[in-house]
């Protein structure tokens, strides 16, 4: 392995200095006496470049002439053309007249370019010594490849890899020539050369080069112009104000880091068959840019580009970029398979593509060359290869945001936590108070509900509910051409956003705005979202009359139905899985396929009509301009939407996805609760949205106020009969041994005898599942590590707001009644603040032993897990096995790795909004301790605790 920071002549020493010992334990009593002085000098300066420049001509196995110079007999001997060196009379040695090309027909090396004058003074110097030569005996082994040692010092004692010498004191300016110092060197050496330099070129030419030089682009007529002129009343002034006013232009930047990104082979896609983009590529060209125009220097951006995400104290922009973490990006623009099967020989292509890149572009060495074999030509040896191998390997690829930490702070993070501590204290506050009502509200659980008459005046409410709905449909609608069912609710964006039958209040989010009978939606940002919906959503028909001037914008919903807990969807999408279709979107494509109708084509603010359709056996219709697009399909049971639990999204795929932003106008939307025919929908297209013929009727008819006061009355009957919402939760308590309030609901249920005797049983029983459960899992299952506990500090975690959670901590709602949905466990999480930013946590590298491998954990926003064979991420390869998961509750998802036993390899989990609790697997397997896992990364690296990074 090559040190760190190495000094050729040092360790050059310290070889010589071992091959000096050896030389004299090994030399025969006559050998001629040598200091240890002239030994070092031997072995620094003659023997390298005899083993390196001679032997292969002049060694054991071959010696041209009759020469050998392999050992101090062999050229005391000399060869045919007499002795090669007369010790203290170097201008008679045959050798030094030789490979000083003083002999015109003996130029040695043959066929090679003449020795360094300082190779050149060095043979001068020894053999006025004396020539000392420890080298008594020929050696054993007749071989002509010199040992890597030996090459290895000769190698290093090229004027490459020397540090630069002090220059001597440059001779006086010639008369009627510039003083400056490189003229002046540039001046003697021409002279040495007998050369003269060129007259001074015109002011036209200069003014080309300098803009080409540092630009790269011609000057413009006025430029050239402009400079003539002042160059004519001061030449010197005129140059240094062109030269300040370029190098201060963006184009310097945008010039000279091209050249830089040549080195680094930047590109914005990994090649092979699939091509894949480099997700946010540009980010690492602009800022070679910036640092060019802010002239940082060479050494700051060598480390920017091997460490730039572990500097203690990295380069910040003034808009709140950490430049230095942007640096390391490069090392991922290397060529990707395409869906590759082996991720060690990824990986061992990958790193072999850094290695090369990082070893031209800063050191000028060819290491790359050195994998198989040592160096031919470099003073690389396969060890050093391996080494620096090691080190580039021991990364894992990761992504973080270029915002440097103050800010991604912006969002207040004390401010929220001491918010957060305010909520802890009014909920617990609240909390308390509400015990008091506890015993009155399991009594009411206990209590059998009137369920039958309960049951019937929920049928009169949902006839009263039709009737009505026809009632204000008819009005609404008295304007259409044509008769079209009558939807539960609609929006059609006249004089406001709410719903006109009056179900659902409607919330503008984003910048989304009402203009001109239309829902105008950005794409970046802008929705509606509705208030809870009153009933239970089962069968359904979303449809909408809508516009884009953005054909190419890609999985934006128009309206969709979502359930607030779970953040469930189904939703009309466009372009989320093939350019310009549409299709039914869903929580991770389980109610989802791609149906085959045509491309999207009406753009300007073309009207397009689009509507989804969900039957009670869960098939799935897309419609598009009032015909089927594509055939119907059924991947799965209808999804319920819960009264209470349910809300439409209108210009949103679903809540807190990035991308799922519609870019258009919305002119109106229609939610049915069943699924229209396909003669209804082509009805109802045919019809047109009802502003269609400005006409829409706002006057209630004859008979809505009478219905709507029985709808009133039918539902506070309801709710005077039905047990309360906490009363009915409480109610299911006794199919539910485990839960905390189950004893208590049953002490209100039973008798005080025969609570009683309940009580032992239930103790027992509780107390041998307990303990089933335990000898199962000891049994079967070895837990690895229990993340609630502080073994999770082994863990990694990245992003602005993932880290530990504590028991008891919750996830403030961001927006809605709500104030947050769950209480959390301890164990590792994210988006515990923010909900809008996501993170990655990590595992140490272990070994897999097992054919499974078990982790418990919730995703309210959904996530990823994902197992990492080898410890090499091959992009989201499905060939790693793989979870993903949206739901609120921890539970246990298991990943195949029958397939990959005895690799080693880590887990990764990535999400928006995650909480991990405990990772098991099956006996027998083994962590391995974290270490050597700094990753490197496309726009980023992901930081880690020190003392876990190689740098």
């Amino acid at each position: 392995m090559m040190p760190r920071s190495f000094t050729p002549r040092a360790t050059t020493l310290a070889l010589a200095a071992g091959l000096h010992l050896l030389a004299a334990l090994s030399a025969p009593a006559n050998s001629p006496k040598i200091s240890s002085e002239e030994a070092t000098f031997f072995e620094t300066f003659i023997r390298p470049t005899l083993v390196a420049e001679c032997m292969e001509c002049h060694g054991a196995e071959k010696q041209k002439g009759g020469l050998r110079l392999d050992s101090r007999p062999g050229w005391e001997k000399g060869g045919e053309s007499g002795p090669s060196i007369v010790p203290k009379d170097p201008d008679a040695s045959l050798l030094l007249r030789s490979i000083k090309h003083l002999e015109p027909d003996l130029k040695m090396p043959e066929k090679a370019p003449k020795l360094d004058d300082a190779i050149l003074q060095n043979f001068t110097r020894w053999i006025a010594m004396g020539a000392p030569d420890p080298r008594d005996t020929p050696p054993a082994i007749a071989t002509t490849k010199p040992a890597w040692p030996e090459l290895l010092a000769a190698r290093r004692s090229w004027w490459s890899l020397q540090p630069l010498p002090a220059h001597s004191a440059l001779p006086p300016p010639a008369p009627n020539t510039p003083p400056h110092p490189v003229d002046q060197f540039l001046n003697s050496y021409l002279a040495k050369a007998g050369l003269k330099p060129q007259p001074a070129a015109s002011s036209e030419v200069l003014v080309r080069r300098l803009h080409f030089l540092l630009v790269g682009l011609p000057p413009s007529p006025e430029e050239v112009r402009s400079f003539l002129a002042a160059h004519a009343l001061d030449p010197k002034a005129a140059l240094r104000q062109r030269a300040s006013t370029l190098l201060a232009s963006p184009a310097f930047g945008e010039h000279w880091a091209r050249h830089w990104m040549d080195l680094v082979r930047y590109a914005e896609s990994h090649g092979s068959e699939g091509d894949p983009e480099i997700p946010s590529a540009y980010q690492y060209r602009d800022y070679l840019i910036r640092a060019f125009n802010a002239d940082v220097p060479l050494n700051q951006l060598i480390r920017e580009h091997l460490a730039g995400d572990l500097l203690s104290s990295p380069r910040l922009s003034p808009a709140g970029i950490n430049e230095s973490r942007i640096g390391p990006a490069h090392l991922r623009m290397a060529e990707y398979g395409y869906q590759p099967v082996d991720s060690l020989d990824d990986q061992i292509k990958a790193v072999d593509n850094q290695l090369d890149v990082v070893s031209k572009a800063f050191l000028g060495l060819t290491v790359s060359c050195a994998r198989c074999h040592d160096h031919k030509f470099d003073a690389i040896s396969q060890r050093d290869y391996t080494a620096l191998y090691g080190v580039f390997s021991s990364v894992r690829p990761a992504q973080l945001p270029v915002e440097s930490d103050t800010q991604l702070q912006l969002f207040n993070k004390t401010k929220l936590l001491q918010l957060k501590a305010e909520i802890r204290s009014e909920i617990s506050t609240q909390w308390l108070s509400q015990l008091a009502k506890l015993p009155a509200t399991l009594a009411q659980a206990a209590t059998p509900p009137l369920e039958k008459a309960v049951a019937e005046l929920q049928t009169r409410l949902q006839e009263v509910n039709k009737t009505l709905a026809k009632a204000q449909w008819a009005t609404l609608s008295a304007g259409s051409p044509r008769e079209s069912p009558a939807p539960y609710a609609v929006w059609t964006f006249r004089e406001g956003a709410d719903d006109l039958m009056g179900r659902v209040r409607s919330e503008l989010i984003g910048g989304a705005t009402v203009r001109d009978g239309a829902l105008v939606l950005d794409g970046k940002g802008a929705f509606l979202k509705t208030s809870p919906l009153p009933e239970e959503i089962t069968e359904r028909t979303l449809e909408a009359w809508l516009s884009t001037s953005n054909l190419e914008q890609h999985g934006g919903g128009v309206v969709g139905i979502e359930q607030i807990a779970t953040h469930a969807f189904d939703s009309v999408v466009y372009a989320e899985k093939q350019r310009r279709k549409w299709l039914a979107g869903s929580n991770n494509h389980q109610r989802t396929e791609q149906t085959d109708g045509p491309e999207e084509a009406a753009g300007n603010g073309e009207k397009i009509h689009v509507a989804l359709s969900y039957a009670a056996d869960g098939t799935i219709s897309v419609f598009q301009n009032g015909r089927l697009y594509g055939k119907p399909f059924k991947k799965s049971s209808l999804h319920t939407f819960p009264a209470g639990d349910s809300r439409l999204l209108i210009g949103l795929r679903h809540t807190n996805a990035g991308n799922g932003f519609f870019e258009g106008k919305i002119e109106e939307v229609r939610l049915y609760t069943r699924a229209l025919s396909s003669e209804e929908i082509a009805a109802s297209f045919a019809g047109g949205p009802l502003l269609k013929s400005g006409t829409v009727q706002t006057s209630q008819p004859s008979g809505v106020e009478t219905l709507t006061a029985e709808a009133a009355t039918l539902r506070a009957e309801i709710e005077r009969l039905a047990p309360a919402p906490t009363a009915g939760a409480f109610a299911k308590l006794s199919a539910s041994p485990e839960h905390p309030l189950h004893l208590a609901y049953k002490a209100a249920a039973m008798s005080p005898a025969a609570f009683a005797a309940y009580l032992p049983a239930y103790k027992q029983k509780s107390l041998a599942k307990i303990e089933a459960a335990k000898t199962f899992n000891a049994e079967n299952f070895k837990e690895v590590w229990d993340l609630s506990s502080p073994q999770q500090s082994a863990w990694f975690n990245s992003g602005p707001d993932a880290a530990p959670v504590s028991r008891g901590d919750f996830r403030v709602a961001p927006a809605g009644e709500d104030t947050f949905s769950e209480l959390l466990p301890a164990g590792l999480g994210a988006s515990a603040l923010v909900p809008q930013f996501g993170g990655v946590t990590m595992s140490p590298d272990f070994k897999i032993t097992s054919k499974s491998i078990s982790v418990r954990f919730a995703a309210t926003n959904g996530a990823m897990l994902r197992l990492i064979p080898d410890n090499y991420p091959l992009g989201t390869s499905s060939i790693f096995p793989r979870a993903i998961v949206q739901r609120n509750e921890a539970a246990w998802s298991r990943l195949d790795s029958a397939y990959r036993v005895n690799s080693n390899a880590f887990l990764e989990l990535t999400t928006p909004g995650h909480q991990t609790r405990r990772a098991e697997v099956p006996k027998g397997t083994a962590p391995f301790a974290a270490g050597g896992t700094a990753p490197f990364a496309a726009g980023g690296t992901a930081p880690f605790a020190a003392g876990d990074s190689f740098f």
